[in-house]
């Protein structure tokens, strides 16, 4: 055959196909309608579950305590911490190093204290561990100023520019004597992470307090930002092979909520996506299958002029070709209208985090894909089963 005959061979087989879906324009617009709603109901569903999971990584790791974090294994804090942040800092892929420091603390206004955790924070390289909402952050040395959490300042009735009383347990000797007291202004209020919680904690100078503290290089862990999530388990090796006195640990490793919440997020996907593949699928199949039947004669009649089994296969199967695409091309509209409204309008927003849905082109490709592929697999039966009848047998029948 001829690359003439077989290009006038597949036009034939296309045009018997579309000219099959156009003898039933009521099946023709529920199979659309049904791959099109699919894909309109997919494609934001995909965008809020990305917007989801770019949200918690957000908060919890380049807002929060970094992909890496480094503890001291045998002693009670990092020893020469400066020299030991300087290396880090200069390791490869790695853009900044906050020095922690961790102290037990009370804090009060008018009176009134509660117990809160003192997190003083060095952050040379300008990232911090938390995400500021009002105020200014602390000038390095700051030995006046305080972060409050937003929560916490509520509950204790204060604001940017407010006094607050501040008490930190340093644990030197007696518990009871070791106490520094202090009177600071709230020079901010942050909103807490995945990692840093705003009811409990408060941020201080880590300077100041190391130097209270009678040791200036006074450091708990060490924050790792690499801007690089999924690269956090290589990085966390690549540190524990060259700091042998610390232990490096990944977000992956260190935060149980965060790495449970990403885990759940990709399980909802895969029960979505299931969801819709059997909601595409199962009416496509069905309404696919009818048509067969009813077209038996016409299936004989093309066998009787010369098209075989595997043409009526064929014929049969770019007909779910030209449903799924057709629908495709309609529902990827429609989820994109409805993704630009949820980001206006996000499905949920506490605090500062905001659930705003992902526009990128995998939050369109992949819903695309799935339930293009799911209305082909559906199909594929009906096509088998028009391919399987005997012309002979409907011709002398007349049915």
């Amino acid at each position: 055959m001829t690359p003439t005959n077989r290009r006038a061979t597949s036009g034939l087989l296309a045009f018997l196909a579309w000219r099959g879906l156009r003898s039933s324009p009521l099946t023709l617009v529920v199979l659309v309608g049904a791959v099109a709603a699919g894909v309109a109901f997919q494609v934001p569903n995909t965008a809020n579950i990305l917007g989801y999971e770019a949200e918690m990584l957000e908060q919890g790791v380049k807002c929060g305590f970094g992909d890496v974090r480094l503890y001291p294994r045998r002693s009670r804090r990092i020893e020469a911490a400066k020299a030991t942040m300087t290396r880090v800092r200069a390791t490869p892929g790695i853009h900044a190093v906050d020095a922690i420091l961790i102290l037990p603390a009370a804090i009060g206004h008018e009176g009134h204290f509660q117990s809160v955790a003192a997190l003083a924070v060095d952050s040379p390289d300008g990232r911090q561990p938390f995400r500021l909402v009002e105020g200014r952050l602390l000038p390095p040395g700051d030995r006046e100023g305080i972060l409050v959490g937003r929560a916490l300042a509520r509950r204790l009735g204060v604001g940017v520019g407010d006094k607050v009383e501040l008490r930190v347990v340093f644990g030197r000797n007696d518990l009871d004597e070791d106490v520094g007291r202090y009177r600071l202004t709230v020079r901010g209020l942050f909103a807490g992470t995945f990692t840093v919680c705003a009811t409990d904690t408060i941020v201080v100078d880590r300077r100041f307090v190391a130097g209270e503290l009678g040791d200036p290089e006074a450091t708990d862990m060490l924050l790792v930002y690499s801007d690089d999530p999924e690269g956090a388990g290589a990085l966390a090796a690549r540190l524990a092979g060259a700091f042998s006195s610390l232990d490096a640990r990944s977000w992956t490793e260190d935060s149980a909520l965060l790495r449970s919440a990403i885990h759940g997020s990709a399980a909802v996907a895969a029960s979505s996506t299931a969801m819709v593949l059997v909601a595409v699928g199962l009416p496509v199949a069905a309404l696919l299958y009818i048509q067969s039947i009813n077209r038996r004669r016409q299936v004989a009649l093309m066998a009787a002029i010369g098209i075989g089994g595997a043409e009526i296969f064929i014929v049969f199967f770019l007909q779910a070709l030209f449903v799924g695409l057709t629908g495709i091309a309609l529902g990827c509209p429609i989820g994109y209208g409805l993704v630009r409204y949820f980001r206006a309008h996000p499905i949920f927003e506490m605090e500062q985090f905001v659930l705003r849905p992902v526009l990128a082109a995998r939050t369109f490709v992949w819903p695309a894909l799935t339930v293009l592929a799911a209305t082909l697999i559906s199909g594929v039966y009906p096509a088998w089963r028009a391919a399987r009848i005997d012309p002979a047998e409907i011709l002398r029948r007349g049915t």
